[in-house]
């Protein structure tokens, strides 16, 4: 079976990455879990046919012998699109694809809040995406590029290593540079990018203290800026750009930071209760008063706290999405304790749960004593603000409202 044959079979299987291995057997991520193709150890000469005479030209092939490493895009007629590293490993050629939707999801089908959607609506600012490898970064920017593309009138400009998902003009012109082919890096991008006219700006990856710079002073001269951010949270995503650079620039990098900052979509991607699927967690920050204070004062330490808060403002946090996630039985709580960012409280927000719901049962128990006892613990804990005991309550007024006479049931006399 050769190469194109094997890729095809795997995507059809919904795999995600598909790694190729000089005498090592193919495997495929599925669902999350890296599992091998067959037990065939893959000769080399099947490999090397694949990459040097279909998937690099000349010119990559001399770039490649130079550095031992290449990425690169892979369009496969009737397979798919890819994104592909091809590297060596014991002297040895490997490749590592990581398939490319072939159609661009909608900010709704990829379930980003509404929050997101206003994010996009500004003329300028800086909005972060972050997340570690293989969290849908890249998927959950192509879908927010998109609909602006579709609901705005302006010129997006991307630069990209490589190009990945590729965009055609509705309502904006969209140009899509290339590193390497269109331009030699992302800072020699950025220097004269003001001369293309561009109003919003993605920039898929910020390797240096020059292209941060150049991301920040461009969101500062009333532009749109969408680049992207390897941390886990919204905070920590803030605190890798400060603390990139030397101490006696950091105030003024804060101050900056706090002036241009819209918004950070932070997300990682989970196994599923089902093994074909992954779930997005996400957590979203919006650059409301207090942040920016927090941002300023450098107590980006109590960041986590806003978020919490702030949900009247579109804001959530990504333990609290985990948790929500758990509870709609989307992911297993497990899995929403191992990737939580505090698991204590994620155990104790659990354990919170499990006792609203016997509470909950207790209301309808056929004992009085026992439905007028949950009932007061209901709301004794709705007093100081929580919103299940409240919620509960309101649903048990609703059926008590329409099964019952006030002298049947509960503290209701």
């Amino acid at each position: 079976m050769s190469v194109k044959d094997m890729l095809q079979d795997m995507v059809s299987k919904g795999a995600t990455d598909i790694i190729f291995s000089t005498g090592s057997a193919p495997a495929g991520r599925f669902g999350g879990r890296l599992l091998p193709y067959n037990q065939d150890k893959f000769p080399a000469e099947l490999l090397n046919k694949m990459v040097f005479d279909v998937m690099m030209n000349e010119e990559q092939r001399t770039r490649f012998e130079m550095t031992g490493e290449m990425d690169l895009t892979v369009n496969l007629a009737g397979v798919g699109r890819f994104r592909a590293n091809v590297y060596r490993q014991r002297g040895e050629l490997a490749v590592a694809f990581r398939t490319i939707m072939s159609r661009i999801p909608s900010l709704t089908e990829l379930e980003l809040p509404e929050s997101v959607r206003r994010l996009l609506d500004f003329p300028d600012g800086l909005i972060l995406v972050a997340g570690p490898s293989d969290s849908g970064r890249t998927t959950t920017v192509a879908s927010m590029l998109d609909h602006v593309n579709n609901t705005r009138e302006c010129h997006i400009v991307t630069v990209e290593d490589p190009v990945e998902f590729i965009h055609t003009t509705r309502k904006s012109l969209i140009s899509q540079r290339e590193l390497g082919r269109d331009t030699a890096s992302y800072a020699s991008a950025l220097k004269v990018i003001l001369k293309q006219a561009p109003d919003v700006v993605f920039i898929d990856e910020m390797p240096d203290l020059e292209t941060i710079v150049g991301v920040l002073k461009l969101a500062e001269t009333g532009h749109l800026v969408i680049t992207t951010v390897p941390a886990r949270t919204s905070g920590q995503a803030v605190d890798r750009l400060i603390n990139l650079f030397p101490p006696y620039q950091q105030q003024q990098i804060r101050t900056q930071l706090a002036m241009t900052l819209r918004g950070v979509i932070a997300q990682q991607l989970l196994p599923g209760v089902s093994d074909a699927q992954r779930v997005a967690a996400r957590e979203v920050l919006i650059a409301a008063p207090p942040i920016v204070s927090l941002i300023q004062e450098g107590k980006t330490h109590l960041i986590p706290n806003v978020v919490a808060q702030g949900g009247a403002l579109g804001m959530i946090a990504m333990d609290e999405h985990l948790r929500q996630l758990a509870e709609a039985g989307r992911i297993a709580p497990r899995v929403a304790m191992a990737r939580a960012t505090d698991s204590a409280k994620m155990v104790d927000a659990q354990r919170g749960q499990a006792d609203l719901a016997n509470l909950e049962k207790a209301l309808y128990d056929p004992s009085a004593d026992r439905r007028k006892a949950a009932e007061l613990e209901l709301q004794k804990l709705a007093s100081t603000g929580n919103k299940g005991a409240s919620e509960i309550l309101e649903q048990f007024a609703r059926f008590y409202q329409t099964n019952f006479d006030d002298k049947k049931i509960g503290v209701r006399r």
